[in-house]
């Protein structure tokens, strides 16, 4: 099927894929190990003239044989058929992934220039890699479950993209990703989440979304808005360096533990109003605090100011620029 894929374009390229990509959504169970029933029939006999029921099972069994090692070359097949080195590039192409169980998947490098959909998905194995991927169509990962590490390292997202109601069981990794339209990761679970040097251009939404351990937005920037609006952060929150351009939402935010602010900049409209703050939570030598001034539930009665708020001159005084 690749081999024919490689020999055509358009439209027929494209039903090949669809066809490879429809047998990674077939069911799967990884316990049935390397041959997947894909069979079941039950047979009952009605009830018997005397009233009696006289049951039967009938049992048909049909295998898919070395399921696994065929999943596992198709993933492999497409993903290096997406690299900048492929002699025959799939890139132009859709793929369709949804409910698909994708195993040790490694999607680094790859250029998906149409759109992908990776909705209701599972990734399992100890590391899923789009580490330098770049996503120049619309991305939906929306309902999908990474159950270890994930990597979006240094990837490029040019149109919008989609992680609503993702599961993250391992560690997120989306270190300098850019994000250059809308993202979305409304009611997204997190176990960690690590945004270093993250870029959001359009509007970045993590509202409702859940970390239960650290998180981590260190030195992003966010240009266009982003909202945090009920967001849970249950252990320790970094935004230090972070960049906030337009409207900044942490309005009914839980900071269950520590967060830091650290020299941050507050250029737009932005509001902490009807935040929690659990743990010390750290605003000092932020490099701009608006004009406007973010807005905190103690702004008309300073004596209303959390103790564990630092710094405790409020409100904090700006780093002057070196």
């Amino acid at each position: 099927m690749a081999g024919v894929a490689d020999e055509s374009d358009g439209l027929r390229r494209q039903q090949c894929i669809d066809v490879l990509c429809g047998y990674l959504r077939l069911p799967y169970s990884p316990d049935l190990g390397a041959n997947h029933q894909s069979k079941l029939v039950l047979k009952h006999h009605r009830a018997t003239a005397d009233g009696t029921r006289a049951d039967d099972q009938e049992r048909h069994l049909e295998y898919r044989h070395n399921d696994r090692e065929v999943r596992a070359t198709i993933v492999r097949v497409i993903a290096d058929h997406l690299r900048p080195t492929a002699e025959y590039s799939w890139s132009t192409s859709d793929f369709d992934f949804r409910t698909a169980y994708l195993e040790n998947v490694d999607f680094s490098r790859a250029k998906f220039l149409g759109s992908v959909r990776f909705g209701e998905a599972t990734f399992s194995g100890a590391v899923t890699s789009f580490a330098d991927a770049i996503f120049s169509g619309t991305a939906s990962f929306d309902s999908a479950t990474f159950s270890n590490t994930a990597s979006f390292a240094d990837a490029t997202f040019s149109d919008s993209a989609s992680f609503v109601f993702v599961i993250f069981s391992g560690t997120a990794l989306f270190y300098r990703a850019t994000f250059s339209s809308d993202v979305s990761f409304l009611h997204a679970t997190f176990s960690t989440g690590k945004f270093d040097g993250a870029i959001f251009s359009g509007i970045a939404v993590f509202s409702h979304a859940t970390f239960a351990s650290s998180a981590s937005f260190d030195s992003a920037t966010f240009s266009n808005g982003v909202f945090f609006t009920d967001a849970t952060f249950s252990n320790t929150a970094s935004f230090d360096s972070a960049t906030f351009s337009g409207t900044t939402l942490f309005i009914h935010v839980t900071f269950a533990s520590s967060a830091s602010f650290s020299g941050v900049t507050f250029s737009g409209s932005a509001s902490f109003e009807v935040a929690t703050f659990s743990g010390t939570t750290v605003f000092v030598d932020p490099k701009q605090w608006g004009p406007p001034a973010p807005r905190f539930d103690w702004d008309q009665d300073i004596s209303q100011k959390p103790a564990n708020i630092e710094p405790q001159n409020w409100p904090p005084s700006v780093v002057a620029a070196s």
